[in-house]
């Protein structure tokens, strides 16, 4: 480019912008490496409202890292080149440059331009590559939801089709007297009743687990792990799209498969699976991944529609007033509080 007798050395300003260049595409190339242990660590002992930003992040790493990588190549090849040919000068514009006509001289030129060009060729391969993982990962995570799906519906013609007898229901007056009408409801709505006999007409002050206890002895062994399984059934598919939709699926995205799930479950269903959730989370509250998945389903608005609907949304009050003691700071699990508040429909 400069004529074989003319050299240019590079001042200090130049060198540390190439150092600069060099340094902020290694951290985020570093950052995209270890993403998943800063996370953890913001997490755990810095502060969560950051992680939750990197969770956001995760998904661009690799596109912000490749991407900065190229701006600082352009950067530092756009500031030697202009440096280079205003003899050491970057933003005066001069006339005497020492601008070879000897294509010899620019063997260096064209190799520096045709690494910048190879390095985008190969962040646009890239992307193509991920478009293409991603793509087979999503049909292989749809098809698998769908598998997923269709046992839902099976698990709950199971329990719907029980029929309890009433000489195992000795416990619980609402269902004795269901039996005794010869119009017996599914499990669902039983224990529904069931709850409000024993707390909104009985008053009782018993906790949801011993409630739970009480019912499920009520309904007989086959009826009850029928009953209990079914509602683990839903803790796997909610967890299935937790864990699997990574990489795969937006937020949004995510939040419209855990509400077909939610959209599957009647109001009774919804209000048993609520007092399931609440049990078990007050017996393992210390524990990290039963706070991860009764936020998920909050983030999400599981149940949302349930305290939002009339007749229910009391029997959600009733069973998060049971259980005041065991939460803290008045942030329930599993739902907001402002649900809770505002007006039933």
């Amino acid at each position: 480019m400069i004529s074989n007798n003319e050299a240019i050395t590079l001042n200090g300003t130049e060198i540390e912008w190439i150092y600069w260049c060099i340094l902020v595409t290694l951290i985020f190339v570093g950052v995209a490496f270890s993403h998943s242990a800063i996370l953890y660590l913001f997490d755990r002992f810095i502060s969560k409202g950051i992680g939750k930003l990197l969770r956001k992040y995760k998904r661009y790493k690799w596109n912000v890292a490749f991407g900065i990588g190229i701006l600082s190549a352009i950067i530092v090849f756009g500031r030697l080149l202009a440096y280079t040919f205003n003899q050491g000068e970057l933003c005066r514009v001069r006339t005497d440059t020492l601008i070879s006509t000897k294509m010899g001289d620019w063997g260096g030129f064209a190799t520096c331009l045709t690494s910048i060009f190879a390095l985008m060729s190969v962040y646009l391969a890239f992307r193509a590559l991920r478009s293409q993982t991603t793509a087979a990962r999503r049909a292989s995570f749809d098809a698998t939801f769908t598998q997923i799906f269709a046992q839902h519906n099976i698990l709950h013609r199971k329990v719907t089709q029980h029929n309890v007898l009433c000489k195992k229901i000795t416990l619980l007056d609402i269902i004795i007297a269901r039996c005794r009408a010869k119009n017996a409801s599914n499990l669902f709505t039983m224990c529904r009743e069931a709850f409000e006999n024993e707390y909104l007409i009985k008053e009782s002050k018993i906790s949801i687990s011993d409630f739970r206890k009480k019912y499920n002895s009520s309904i007989g062994l086959s009826s009850s792990a029928d009953f209990k399984n079914y509602f683990k059934y839903i803790h796997r598919e909610v967890s299935f799209v937790m864990y699997n939709s990574k990489d795969i699926l937006e937020p949004k995205d995510q939040k419209r498969y855990v509400k077909l799930i939610e959209g599957q479950m009647n109001n009774d269903e919804l209000f048993c699976y609520f007092i399931n959730q609440l049990e078990y989370w007050i017996s393992h509250k210390n524990e990290e991944e039963v706070n991860k998945y009764a936020n998920y389903l909050k983030d999400n608005e599981f149940f949302k529609e349930i305290c939002l609907t009339e007749d229910y949304q009391s029997l959600i009050k009733k069973a998060c007033d049971i259980s005041t003691e065991d939460i803290k700071d008045g942030d329930k699990p599993l739902i907001e509080n402002k649900w809770l508040n505002e007006k039933a429909h």
